[in-house]
């Protein structure tokens, strides 16, 4: 085990180090120290294959940063010879035990997590996101005629002062927001937050934005109109909202309501869906179309970590970058936008191709086409990652990889259109 775990190319050092820290440890020590192996192998396994040098790797991370020290070395003499019990024990004994955990153990170390020194740029950028969604109600994109507003007594907050201090919260969370990112962002370059807490701490930001009303846009509101237009028997790709008066169009951007469709026929059919399932109420639409988003944001933090170890980069720095940026969570989730499905669609179907899945991840991308047609510029760089792959797998020249490549989608097209 020790000599697979040193023959790895990448992180061969922290191998090493990983094997004589373990070499000094008892069965007692091991026994005790059993949670927190436990988590460190769940964060393991979420490399492609689980290698032991990616385990080893993480391993002695954590228990540096722990400040674990080893007890065999404040023992006078010789060390023992290497062990590979105690290293059949961490490496192949934990498999069996984690996989099995359940909802309730997840919950719990979420908890653990809120509550913990880790989760300090999560809090703040909780308190941000909470700021943005309170502000949200008198300086967002609120509607012309808001009956919720009215009925809670809070329409003050978009008239004068009350405008004023509406404002002042919204910018404020902004800026909570952005320093609790430079901050997550210090703790990923020092190598003290993982894919975890990446990935914990998109949750805690998103909790408040998913009751805020539209921030910074109204096309949430020119999606509904369209999506009536196709419920009530108009072509959204030839008429604009206009042509259906209803209170959804109250609330329409002047420049969208005479311009036609931009978006894909996914999409259009998601808004129908919407306006279907709760007919003109705009308050509902625009919380079902946020959650609409949501698999979209999935999809993006799947595909970025997957994307991120096929290049040899950092995940939690991918995650930092892609999924905790402000621009994804304050403007595209808090905004409504659709450009967050296009986005996590367009990843998802680029990791696909570069875990050698080519057909699917141009499916999956030719489903973010449909969403918005911007989705489309991914497709020459998944081809040309396809016509790698068959060079490297057939022996191909590479004018006929790429032939080959260009050529397989249409066919299989017109394959399933027969």
């Amino acid at each position: 085990m020790l000599k697979i775990m040193t023959r790895q190319r990448p992180g061969r050092r922290k191998a090493r180090a990983l094997a004589t820290y373990l070499i000094d440890l008892s069965p007692d020590d091991m026994k005790r120290r059993l949670p927190e192996a436990l988590r460190v192998y769940v964060d393991a396994m979420r490399y492609p294959r689980g290698t032991e040098e990616q385990r080893a790797a993480l391993w002695l991370e954590h228990t540096r940063r722990a400040g674990w020290k080893s007890p065999g070395s404040r023992r006078p003499g010789r060390r023992r010879r290497p062990s590979q019990r105690h290293v059949h024990s961490l490496m192949t004994r934990l498999p069996t035990e984690t996989p099995n955990a359940g909802v309730a153990q997840h919950l719990s170390r979420l908890a653990a997590f809120a509550v913990s020194a880790d989760a300090r740029p999560a809090r703040l950028g909780f308190l941000g996101a909470a700021l943005l969604t309170i502000g949200g109600l008198g300086a967002g994109s609120t509607r012309l005629h808001d009956p919720l507003l009215e009925t809670l007594h809070l329409s003050w907050l978009r008239f004068g002062h009350g405008l004023v201090l509406s404002s002042i919260l919204l910018w404020v969370g902004v800026a909570t927001m952005l320093i609790a990112w430079l901050w997550l962002g210090r703790r990923v370059i020092d190598r003290t937050a993982g894919e975890y807490t990446m990935v914990a701490t998109t949750g805690f930001w998103l909790a408040p934005l998913l009751l805020s009303v539209p921030l910074f846009s109204r096309d949430t509101y020119s999606y509904l109109a369209q999506g009536a237009l196709l419920r009530d028997g108009f072509d959204p790709y030839v008429v604009g909202p206009v042509q259906n008066p209803n209170i959804l169009l109250d609330n329409v951007s002047p420049i969208w309501t005479t311009t036609t469709a931009p978006y894909g026929p996914a999409f259009i059919l998601v808004a129908k869906f919407v306006t279907m399932l709760v007919g003109d109420d705009v308050v509902a639409g625009t919380m079902l179309l946020r959650l609409c988003m949501l698999p979209g944001l999935v999809l993006l933090i799947w595909a970025t970590q997957r994307v991120a170890r096929h290049i040899g980069a950092s995940p939690a720095t991918a995650l930092w970058v892609c999924v905790l940026n402000p621009l994804v969570i304050i403007h595209l989730m808090g905004g409504v936008h659709n450009e967050m499905l296009m986005v996590g669609l367009m990843m998802a179907g680029i990791a696909l191709a570069f875990r050698q899945h080519p057909v699917w991840g141009v499916g999956l991308i030719a489903m973010a086409v449909a969403v918005k047609a911007t989705a489309g510029l991914a497709l020459p760089f998944v081809v040309w990652v396809w016509a790698r792959q068959l060079r490297d797998r057939h022996d191909h020249p590479p004018v006929r990889a790429f032939a080959l490549a260009t050529a397989a989608p249409s066919r299989s097209w017109r394959r399933s259109s027969r």
